[in-house]
């Protein structure tokens, strides 16, 4: 806001007039810069047996430059593909990632989701962020011996054989 003082003055003799005005001028912040994620793609390493719930250290975030106290630069967060199976979420408003089903290296070794941010200006603009996530393969699989079989093993055989 910007305070303007305005004085006119004639130019009469003998006697000149005046008088002053204040015009009180405020900038309304339009909605001309989309949120911006930089960088604009991340990787992620996740082991399969990630708990359930919000996943440490994985928020992302978008920077608005318009007016932070106008919904120019409020944002939300949202995945918008490469979550088809639905294990991932992100929360809203922080943009914290959550896992709501567990990971299996054997099935999905590898997501990549793209994540929008959305302001809430008036056109709405958006902006993208392409987020990598490769799951590391842990041994979970229980190692099973089916049947009865005989093995021969020789008494010289290195030990490891």
């Amino acid at each position: 806001m910007f305070t303007l003082t305005i004085q006119a003055e004639d130019m009469g003799s003998p006697n000149t007039q005046s008088n002053t005005v204040q015009a009180i001028i405020t900038i309304i912040d339009i909605n001309d810069n989309a949120p911006l994620f930089q960088p604009n793609n991340l990787q992620v390493t996740l082991p399969e047996d990630e708990p359930l719930g919000p996943i440490e250290n994985v928020i992302v975030m978008a920077v608005d430059l318009d007016d932070p106290d106008t919904p120019n630069a409020a944002l939300q967060y949202f995945i918008v593909s490469g979550n088809e199976d639905n294990t991932f979420m992100i929360n809203i408003t922080t943009g914290q990632l959550e896992l709501l089903q567990a990971l299996d290296f054997e099935t999905t070794p590898f997501y990549s989701l793209v994540i929008k941010a959305e302001d809430q200006g008036d056109p709405i603009m958006s902006g993208f962020l392409t987020l990598n996530i490769t799951i590391l393969n842990v041994n979970d699989n229980e190692l099973i011996i089916s049947g009865n079989q005989a093995i021969a093993v020789l008494e010289s055989e290195p030990i490891g054989f």
